[in-house]
């Protein structure tokens, strides 16, 4: 395969201007891949992956696959990866001067284009965690950016059904739903009582399902909704 067999995805939000486009390549010519955790062995401190390395374990390993004679055109010397839980991450040692340092570290985090906000919008909405993306919900709030409603499809008979209520054994009948309405859950309904937040209503929902792929599938998707239950209740 060659760079050109790489197909884009339609939904990345990032975007780069022809202005900004010029930019990263005079840093990708100079400082090379910006990316991973790089180490500067002139310095011996980290020129680049700050935050990655912050959040690996101390022990962790660094295994060094190719060394260089001399210094690459970016002043690589060393490329290899760290080991973490089986999982690799890219590391590579450089031989910088401490201004050569600073600009890189500079531009690891200026360049890589900017935001499409539209784009971003439609991509959140095939996430099932905003969690992993890096943002919170109050920036995708101040972005005007819609985070995605968790609608379950109910399999519900169309006539109604009984259930018993209270030790009095009386009844009270389920309201008819269409089957495979979308029905959304809102877990926002607490109040305070004895210093501890409550539900004021208890709501029990039978789904019929009709395969264990289509139960596992449910799971999946109440699964944010429980734990975001639980915040609020507990």
């Amino acid at each position: 395969m060659q760079i050109k067999d790489l197909k884009k995805n339609e939904l990345n939000p990032r975007k780069i201007s022809k202005e900004e486009k010029a930019k990263l390549v005079k840093s990708l010519n100079k400082f090379g891949d910006l990316s991973g955790i790089i180490y500067n062995v002139r310095t011996k401190r980290l020129a680049g992956g700050h935050q990655r390395s912050s959040v690996l374990k101390p022990t962790d390993k660094i295994k060094i696959e190719t060394k260089y004679e001399k210094p690459s055109r970016s002043g690589t010397v060393a490329e290899g990866y760290v080991v973490s839980d089986g999982e690799r991450f890219s590391y590579r040692e450089v031989d910088w001067d401490k201004a050569t340092e600073t600009e890189a570290m500079i531009a690891a985090n200026k360049l890589g284009g900017t935001w499409d906000r539209d784009v971003l919008a439609v991509a959140v909405q095939e996430i099932n965690n905003i969690e992993y993306t890096g943002f919170t919900e109050d920036e995708f709030s101040e972005m005007n950016i819609s985070l995605p409603t968790i609608d379950v499809s109910l399999d519900i008979p169309a006539e109604s059904n009984a259930i018993e209520t209270g030790g009095d054994k009386s009844t009270e009948q389920i309201p008819t739903m269409n089957p495979n309405e979308n029905v959304k859950v809102d877990f926002d309904d607490v109040e305070e009582k004895e210093g501890k937040a409550v539900s004021n209503k208890r709501f029990v929902i039978i789904v019929d399902c009709d395969s264990q792929e289509h139960k596992d599938s449910l799971r999946e998707k109440l699964k944010p909704l429980i734990e975001e239950a639980k915040a609020k209740i507990f």
